[in-house]
Formats: C-alpha cells, structure tokens, sequence
C-alpha cells in the first residue's frame, strides 16, 4: 500500500496523515463468521476514526485553498508564483 501511495503523491494526489486503516486482530476466519467483533475493535474503530476526520480536513482545506499546475508554474500561493511546477 506505501508504493501505491508514493505513486499517488507523485501524480499530484493529496494524500492527508493516517490516510489508511486495516483490520488489527485475528486473520484467517472467513469474515462473515467475525464481522462483529471486526466492527467492535477499539484499533480498527481509532484508525477509521482518524481516517474520516482526515479526509475531510483535508479535502475541506484542498477546496478552500486549491492547487493547481497551470502552464508549468506552481500556483499555490503568491509567494511561489514564479517557480517551476514539478514535470
């Protein structure tokens, strides 16, 4: 996941701090059987927690303040309009 990620962030994705979660616990069982103890983990349920909050700070800051490459200059802000944007 931390290739495709890099890979993503590469191409110009915003990609914001803990942007992923996984299952902490038992692997193995089929995961009809487990889904409720899946749903009640504290980890998982942190790690989702902090995932939506993220997400949404981030995609909240994007659409106030966005980014763009336009005719090869940075544009995020005033104090970078004369540089090259990354090829």
């Amino acid at each position: 996941m931390g290739s495709i990620m890099m890979v993503l962030s590469f191409m110009g994705f915003t990609l914001p701090p803990e942007c992923s979660a996984y299952w902490v616990g038992e692997v193995g069982q089929p995961t009809s059987e487990d889904r409720d103890k899946r749903l009640r983990n504290m980890a998982t349920r942190h790690m989702a927690k902090g995932l939506a909050q993220n997400l949404v700070y981030y995609a909240r800051l994007l659409k106030a303040h966005p980014q763009t490459s336009v005719g090869g200059k940075a544009t995020c802000c005033e104090m970078h309009a004369d540089l090259d944007a990354p090829v």
